[in-house]
């Protein structure tokens, strides 16, 4: 396995925890661009599509997996703002 690999995944996945639990904490997703988390999900989940056609790793799968939802995680609030 690629060390570089494997840190730049895990610290991918704090990033977006750290960001989920942000906005949960605040409840507000107040200076959190709508769009860019928009096109942030759309890029990742074209990027883990190969997770149905291709098997690399038991890792690979289970990182991919724990990802997705996160990604997908609606904002707290509904993001309807006020």
């Amino acid at each position: 396995m690629n060390l570089f690999r494997f840190l730049g995944d895990l610290s991918h996945l704090l990033a977006i925890i750290l960001l989920l639990l942000k906005i949960w904490k605040s409840r507000s997703c107040a200076g959190i661009s709508g769009k860019s988390q928009v096109l942030f999900a759309v890029v990742f989940t074209a990027r883990y599509l190969d997770l149905f056609t291709n098997y690399i790793s038991l890792y690979n799968t289970c990182m991919k997996v724990k990802a997705l939802p996160h990604l997908l995680a609606p904002p707290a609030g509904g993001g309807a703002g006020g």
